[in-house]
Order: structure tokens, then sequence, then C-alpha cells
């Protein structure tokens, strides 16, 4: 029961905001068997119909506002997510497009959220933890990033909360290792087709959504971009990219998001960023970038 409080509370403080206080109904109940049962079989009917049309929209937008009305319980998203599996979590948003989905970008902004609670169960399934190892491994196929794959894991985590770690790992695995690395000028960044950017409203260049799954967690997106180099390369690098492709504007815009949450100013407490990292907020770079963000406390790339 001591772990269904943790489960509960981390899932409660994600909905209510960081450095709120959250209170538990008592008493606490474990999730029914039934209710656990249903969500498998939720998942079951998604990997069961194996056709890209209307039915199938139909069923990934009951499941997405399912998962919604089960109030993002841990418990419940996770058993969801172990029995959906690794290969049709990862493709999410590529199958509602392919389905021709019209609520897709809702829908994956639901899915996104259930997968953070999810990742809250302090005592995950085996299927769970499957799904989490795939996604911080690099989708490399003859030595290249096979960017459709980095792309459907990065449009599932825009707007879920994920434990900093492993958001760091994930978003460097799929897409800025390989951007800050020397196989960036053979890469072509771009991972979801039309089809998919009208779909869901996200970006196609994996890039792009790296920075934009970094948004809301300023231990991930200094830990992340940190890990790129020094912030003014980091910078040269980022804005140099958004000018030469047509993706550009969707890079630099995230790549600001992500500095800003860097900074700790829009989802930390006054006084935190320090507990966490470099106090990034009074330290103007060139053409008011931000400088600052190299801990000499953690590894940059090529020191690892």
């Amino acid at each position: 029961m001591l772990r269904r409080r943790v489960t509960l509370a981390k899932a409660l403080e994600q909905q209510t905001g960081p450095g709120l206080s959250v209170f538990l109904d008592e008493p606490v109940k474990l999730p029914s068997e039934a209710d656990l049962a249903k969500m498998r079989d939720l998942a079951k009917k998604l990997n069961e119909y194996n056709r890209t049309d209307e039915e199938g929209a139909r069923l990934y937008h009951e499941a997405a506002l399912a998962l919604a009305a089960s109030g993002n319980d841990p418990d419940l998203m996770s058993a969801f997510f172990a029995e959906l599996g690794p290969q049709r979590t990862q493709s999410l948003a590529q199958l509602m497009s392919a389905s021709g989905s019209k609520t897709a970008q809702q829908d994956m902004q639901l899915f996104s959220k259930a997968f953070g609670a999810a990742t809250k169960d302090t005592d995950p399934p085996r299927g769970l933890v499957d799904i989490m190892n795939q996604f911080k491994q690099p989708p490399m196929h003859d030595g290249r990033l096979v960017t459709p794959t980095a792309w459907g894991r990065l449009a599932l985590l825009q707007e879920g909360d994920f434990d900093p770690k492993w958001l760091t790992e994930v978003v460097r695995a799929n897409g800025l290792d390989t951007f800050a690395g020397k196989d960036r000028e053979h890469t072509d960044f771009r991972g979801g087709n039309t089809f998919d950017v009208q779909a869901t409203g996200l970006p196609e260049d994996v890039v792009a959504l790296a920075f934009g799954a970094l948004k809301n967690n300023p231990e991930a997106a200094r830990s992340a971009i940190n890990s790129m180099g020094p912030m003014t390369d980091t910078v040269k690098l980022v804005y140099g990219y958004a000018k030469s492709v047509g993706t550009g504007d969707s890079v630099a815009d995230n790549f600001g998001l992500a500095v800003e949450a860097g900074t700790g100013s829009t989802t930390e407490r006054p006084g935190e960023v320090g507990l966490e990292g470099p106090d990034l907020r009074n330290q103007e770079g060139p053409e008011g970038v931000r400088e600052g963000w190299s801990d000499p406390g953690r590894p940059g790339r090529g020191e690892r």
C-alpha cells in the first residue's frame, strides 16, 4: 500500500504542478483486477486491429479518451502500455496519421500524458520496463539514425511528465547525440511525413521534437543541452542548422523553449535552479542567448 501511495502522489504532483501540495483520498485503494483487465483489453483491441482506416482511427480515439477518463492512474496506465508493447507504443502517432484520424493531435496529447503517468508506476510490469529501455536505445540501421522511429518515440513525449534522467537519455539517443556528433552532416533529421505533421500538428524534424520534449522539464533540459557541448557552440550549431533547413522555425522555437525551461523560470520555484544546475538567468550570451550551461560536474560529448 505504501507503493500505491507513492505512485498516486507522483501522478497527482504531475497534474497540480511542481512545489504544490497534493492530497490523497482516503482510504487509498489498489486498482481492481477488473480495472487492470479493462486497460489490458483496451490495448489488446488496438494490437489486434491491423488495418489503418476510419475504424482504426476511432479505436485510437476511444482508447485515448478511456485513458484520460481513468484519471491517468499510474497502475492503470502502465497496464495499458505494457500490453500495448514497444512497437505499437512508438508508432502511435504514425498509426493514427495513416488511419486518417481527425483527432490525432488531441489524442497524442492524451497518450503522452498517459505514458508519463505510466512511467510513475513504482513497480512497473515487465512490458513497460521493456518499452522504457527500448526508447533509450538509438534506433539505428547501417550506422544511421532511423528518424521515423525516433520521430514516433519523441512525438509521444511532448506533453507527459517524465523522469529527467530517463528523458535525457531518450532525447539524446533519438536525435541530439547524432545532431551534435560527427554524423550530423550525413543525417536527414526529417522523421515525420506530411500526413504525420498534418494529423498531429507536430514538426517533422526530430531535433525540433527532441527540444520540444524538454520544454517542461528543467533538469532534463539542462542535462541534455549540456551534453551537446559548450552553450556558445550549441547556439551556433542550432541556429546555423535552423537557417539551413525548411524545418528551421520549429527547431529554433523549441530550442528556445528548452532553454527557457532550463533556466527554471517557467516550472521551478525561485531559488531552486541553483540546486539542480547552474543559474542561467543573469548570464547573457551572444544575441541575448544565455550561457553557462556546461557544468564541469557533467560530462560533455567525447568525455563519457
